[in-house]
């Protein structure tokens, strides 16, 4: 790499920082609070076709984007993992039943 150039993930030399703890669990909570906000907000509709679950949703595609880019596809793959399970969880508490196993 020479001066003035950014390391990128195709660069072999070029690794991840890695997560700490606190940092993961942030992006967990959040990962799963935009997921568990989604299964509520599917139920209350913004017009014939569309819910105000749909507009919330891309909200957690944003959250894995930038935690791939700041720490790596593994740590964005584990925080998703683990949002998602946690936020299943969270739904089918708050959630109706036919929105929590959809």
């Amino acid at each position: 790499m020479s001066a003035g150039q950014l390391p990128c993930a195709t660069d072999r030399s070029f690794a991840f920082p890695a997560m700490g703890k606190t940092a993961f669990l942030t992006a967990v909570l959040v990962m799963a609070g935009v997921v568990v906000a989604s299964n509520l907000l599917v139920q209350i509709p913004l017009n014939n076709w569309l819910t105000w679950g749909a507009l919330s949703y891309p909200f957690a595609f944003l959250l894995a984007d930038l935690l791939n880019r700041r720490w790596g596809p593994q740590a964005a793959r584990q925080v998703a993992w683990a949002g998602f399970a946690a936020a299943v969880a969270v739904s089918v508490w708050v959630a109706t039943p036919r929105i929590a196993i959809a």
